[in-house]
């Protein structure tokens, strides 16, 4: 999991698992830490009763399923200009491992703020504005 700080209470978090027959399954999620504790100076969660914490949330923004291509490394993200439009810019980018079966992989996406009801912090839709070069 690859996370990026938003400032504030909020993160993007990359999620990317690979499977042997399946591949690369990759999510991008806007987490809040809104009213999740600071658990760090507990030594040890074992024997506590978690059901009683409350935990980080995550809203799925976008399942890279959907958008059609061949995917694979996907390890890194970070923000990249400002738009003409004003939106900001989110780089993603994969490696090779030095594999030959493996590519390079860069994605860049266009991110709208959209306020979260009830929330402090905001909601980014990614939309896939730059077509991914496949570098080998």
């Amino acid at each position: 999991m690859e996370l990026f700080s938003l400032g504030g209470d909020s993160a993007l978090a990359l999620e990317r698992p690979f499977t042997t027959g399946v591949g690369n399954t990759i999510k991008l999620f806007e987490v809040s830490f809104a009213g999740a504790p600071d658990i760090s100076a507990i030594e040890s969660l074992e024997g506590m009763d978690l059901s009683q914490i409350p935990s980080v949330s995550k809203t799925l923004l976008l399942d890279f399923a959907t958008l059609g291509i061949t995917l694979d490394n996907i390890e890194g993200m970070t923000f990249g200009s400002v738009l003409e439009d004003g939106r900001q810019s989110l780089i993603i980018v994969s490696d090779t491992n030095f594999a030959a079966t493996q590519f390079t992989q860069v994605m860049g996406f266009a991110l709208t703020v959209v306020p979260a009801p009830g929330a402090a912090g905001v909601l980014l839709i990614a939309g896939l504005v730059a077509g991914r070069r496949r570098l080998v």
